[in-house]
């Protein structure tokens, strides 16, 4: 559970060029003051696989998931606000 956290980018998960698997989290609440609330990637190729990515808030953008410069694959995941 990764939950109620708060920063700039990435409150919940911050990766820069890493190619990670992000799998079977429950990822919700958290809050930045520029993108990607819940996951933040940036110049990688995450795997994000079967996570509940729920009520994060990013006030620039993306509350849920921010990618940039990225190879991503997203499946099975359930993402709401």
């Amino acid at each position: 559970l990764i939950r109620d956290n708060r920063g700039g980018r990435g409150a919940g998960i911050y990766a820069e060029k890493a190619n990670i698997k992000i799998n079977d989290n429950n990822i919700r609440n958290n809050s930045v003051v520029q993108s990607g609330g819940g996951i933040y990637a940036e110049k990688g190729s995450p795997l994000i696989r079967r996570n509940t990515i729920e009520r994060n808030y990013g006030s620039n953008a993306a509350g849920g998931i921010y990618l940039s410069a990225s190879e991503s694959r997203i499946e099975d995941n359930i993402i709401s606000y």
